[in-house]
């Protein structure tokens, strides 16, 4: 008697088992393929309040050929922002994927005849073994590839600059640096949140008003209260996973971190669904 009811509760325990394994998949897969999009603000203290507001863009982690979201889904929604500009912060590819069968150039084509877009490299894209050949096609499409500089660009009536790192790098040239001096806005492209510091050093000694970064995925599994639970280069509880961030010693500097929208080697995301970011830019000067 005693036996049977042990393999009784056995085999409860493994139907329990087994079922609460079956939702935790299947939640995955659907949180794999939900894309939202999250608007957050930032205030352009150098820039007029009376010119019209900016809007960026901002996509990271897309990693063709992992990426669950449909592209159709994810060019709709970045039509339906009206972005002035579109900024995708590395890793476009897997570092399994294979760059003949990727439809890179064709999707940054899509974005560049929404509005201007730029583009850096993350660890993928390095690791890849293709990263030349990545480079070589990011450079004939009709997006801008950002190889740690600064691009100087009108806005009404001053200019704003756009710059990008390249996957480990984290400096500027002093012919650069130049391209910063009278610029009402400095925003920066780069892959890893956790370099931060790095980022903000580099610019010295002008402002850096934004940095756009990627990489954690949202820390892959987002537990209530906590946050991420596990990223690349940041270890358990990882602190920059999603959203905006500022450091205390540096509170003119705003990092935005994006969870990103495809997978790496985890193939699921749990409470944590894909992310297209939407910032708008808004002058504060009198």
């Amino acid at each position: 008697m005693k036996r049977g009811l042990l393999m009784l509760n056995f085999l409860l325990f493994i139907l329990i088992v087994t079922a609460l394994v079956g939702l935790f998949i299947r939640h995955g897969y659907k949180e794999n393929r939900r894309l939202v999009v999250e608007t957050l603000k930032l205030s352009g203290k150098r820039l007029p309040q009376t010119l019209p507001h900016l809007t960026i863009m901002h996509l990271s982690d897309l990693h063709f050929s992992r990426l669950r979201v449909s592209q159709e889904k994810i060019i709709r929604a970045v039509v339906e922002a009206k972005p002035s500009y579109i900024f995708i912060s590395g890793d476009t590819i897997d570092r399994t994927a294979d760059l003949k069968k990727v439809p890179l150039v064709s999707f940054l084509n899509q974005l560049a005849a929404i509005a201007p877009t730029f583009v850096v490299s993350g660890n993928h894209e390095t690791s890849s073994g293709q990263y030349k050949k990545w480079m070589q096609l990011v450079e004939s499409s009709h997006a801008e590839l950002l190889k740690n500089e600064v691009v100087v660009v009108p806005f009404d009536q001053t200019h704003i600059t756009i710059s990008g790192f390249l996957e480990g790098h984290h400096t500027l040239s002093n012919e650069q640096k130049e391209k910063l001096k009278f610029s009402s806005l400095n925003l920066l492209l780069a892959h890893h949140p956790e370099k931060f510091l790095e980022h903000m050093e580099a610019f010295a000694p002008f402002p850096l008003d934004a940095i756009f970064s990627g990489h954690a995925h949202g820390g892959q599994i987002r537990i209530p209260g906590l946050g991420g639970l596990l990223a690349p280069n940041q270890g358990l509880l990882p602190y920059y996973t999603d959203g905006a961030y500022q450091v205390n010693e540096r509170p003119e500097t705003t990092l935005f971190v994006s969870r990103g929208l495809g997978n790496s080697r985890f193939p699921f995301r749990i409470n944590n669904k894909p992310v297209l970011l939407k910032v708008t830019i808004k002058g504060t000067l009198k």
